[in-house]
């Protein structure tokens, strides 16, 4: 369900950990006999699966896919090359710390983000799940009329290189054409900088770069014309 974001202060940013004991029954997982959690009584090592009608907060994640046309992923022949698929509603836990009380090392807003605008330290609350990421059956666009950019902006930090290969090889592995991607250089600098021309980004030129540091492509931090 799409999650309203609340704003709160900051003793009320701390959840603290109930005592809890899971059992297993009639197909449904419950906490110290409570309301059940919607859990499918599974294998044991298959991993957690939901059921189907379990009313979880999740992370609203807003989509164009009414817009656009579905088809069959690349790699559905082979199952993404026995690697599998991520289902659409397959979840991941943001809070994984539960606390024993506010005086906690790290309790203050553990369930959110601080709203730095704010001059009380408010904390705006998060779901307690959001969409897990990763590579579908179904995707929405023809790989070969995409045109991608890859732009690293910020402070540097360790692996930039090796998320922009990783990009590069991925669209390619899905069809993207070469001329297609490109690397906007400096930051969001690139984007209105006449004299930062964009890279085009191919297998060949990114072979390598995971193993230099800083970014292949340049960065920049603050100072930007947003005009």
């Amino acid at each position: 369900m799409a999650h309203s974001v609340p704003q709160v202060g900051r003793s009320a940013c701390m959840r603290p950990s109930p005592s809890t004991t899971r059992s297993v029954a009639a197909g449904v997982a419950s906490v110290n006999n409570k309301a059940p959690l919607g859990y499918l009584s599974t294998s044991f090592g298959s991993g957690r699966v939901s059921a189907p009608d379990a009313d979880v907060d999740v992370l609203h994640l807003k989509n164009l896919r009414s817009f656009l046309t579905p088809r069959d992923s690349p790699f559905v022949e082979g199952d993404n090359r026995g690697g599998g698929f991520v289902g659409d509603v397959d979840k991941v836990r943001l809070h994984t710390v539960e606390y024993e009380s506010t005086d906690s090392a790290g309790s203050f807003c553990s369930d959110g983000v601080v709203d730095g605008s704010s001059q009380d330290d408010s904390c705006i609350l998060l779901p307690e799940w959001a969409i897990r990421g990763g590579p579908r059956k179904t995707i929405y666009y023809d790989p070969k009329e995409v045109c991608a950019a890859v732009v690293t902006c910020g402070g540097l930090c360790p692996g930039l290189n090796d998320v922009v290969q990783n990009i590069v090889y991925t669209l390619s592995d899905y069809g993207v054409p070469s001329d297609n991607i490109l690397g906007i250089r400096y930051g969001l600098r690139g984007f209105y900088d006449r004299e930062a021309k964009p890279v085009t980004l191919t297998p060949s030129l990114v072979d390598g770069i995971q193993l230099k540091g800083g970014t292949m492509l340049g960065t920049s931090r603050g100072g930007s014309c947003i005009q």
